[in-house]
């Protein structure tokens, strides 16, 4: 059973230098209980696709051309404010990427945390209050009863994150979106905060989507995997195949782009030639021919579609 349907989502930002192509025909689903990542360069398309159908993103310049995203049968495009107000932060959680930009700094922890769980529930402010301690307690944060009146800046990276982790999951939601959530902490701090949303998961039940440009992030912790590019999907797979037998060339590339200690030992790491393109006047053809090793004559001619391939959809005319 799927938990979100989304069905060929455009999003463009109307700019003084064009139409830029952000999110451009991207389809997808999401099961109950699922782990999907979504990974990418920077610019490719990850993040905002997610805080499109969330009506997250200002309005104009960004605008959703066409599409349909369903959230437990809920038309999420076409609901009104009001009640898209009522599902973010309750049925949908997301984690942004920065924690010190997310959280207010001018409130404490404690009226933050209080805020999302009163603005969608009918408890009192005392029994807000102990489901807050009881939120950072589960998230790992020591003393949280004191933790729990300090402001942003007085707390770490890592603890900062842990909050925005425990606001997510509050009020229990169906769905997390993890929008690049370790990107500002060190590598030790990282892992504690992937087991964490992982071990939350299992817990609740959760369905998740990890958002990330880091392949060894979402090696252990997913079961599908999508691989985005210039706003569109080039290969989705479950993370076996992704990491076993990749299809695409850009899947590939970004595979040999990350240190592996039973090949990189004494050999220079791979670098993807040239730069991601210009989303307000894309290449014609394939939007990764450009910098692609294995391109064909029709790359660059014709936009090859996602298509079946065994146990993948690629978007490749390899296949």
């Amino acid at each position: 059973m799927n938990i979100l349907e989304v069905k060929n989502l455009k999003n463009y930002f109307h700019t003084r230098d064009g139409i830029v192509k952000a999110v451009d025909d991207v389809s997808f689903h999401v099961a109950k209980g699922e782990t999907l990542g979504v990974v990418g360069e920077s610019g490719s398309g990850k993040s905002v696709t997610h805080l499109a159908y969330l009506g997250l993103l200002p309005s104009p310049p960004s605008k959703i051309e066409s599409g349909n995203v369903h959230f437990q049968g809920k038309d999420l495009l076409h609901m009104d404010l009001e009640s898209l107000r009522k599902l973010r932060g309750n049925k949908i959680s997301m984690i942004f990427q920065d924690p010190m930009t997310s959280l207010n700094p001018f409130l404490s922890i404690k009226t933050q945390l209080m805020e999302t769980i009163l603005t969608h529930t009918n408890i009192s402010e005392q029994d807000a209050y102990k489901k807050s301690v009881e939120g950072l307690i589960q998230v790992g944060i020591p003393a949280a009863d004191k933790r729990i009146e300090s402001y942003p800046h007085e707390l770490s990276g890592g603890m900062r994150q842990r909050v925005m982790i425990a606001m997510a999951l509050l009020n229990n939601p169906e769905l997390l979106i993890a929008d690049e959530p370790t990107t500002a902490l060190d590598v030790t701090i990282q892992a504690g905060v992937l087991e964490l949303i992982d071990n939350l998961k299992k817990q609740k039940g959760m369905s998740v989507i990890l958002i990330t440009h880091d392949l060894g992030v979402v090696a252990g912790l997913t079961d599908r995997i999508i691989v985005m590019y210039a706003g569109q999907i080039k290969e989705e797979a479950s993370t076996f195949d992704i990491f076993n037998t990749p299809k695409h060339p850009y899947t590939k590339a970004l595979l040999q782009s990350v240190p592996r200690l039973d090949t990189t030992k004494g050999n220079r790491l791979l670098s993807i030639p040239g730069l991601p393109p210009d989303l307000a006047k894309p290449p014609t053809g394939c939007r990764f021919h450009p910098r692609c090793p294995e391109k064909i004559d029709k790359c660059d001619k014709e936009e090859p579609q996602l298509k079946e391939v065994g146990n993948c959809k690629v978007s490749c005319h390899l296949y």
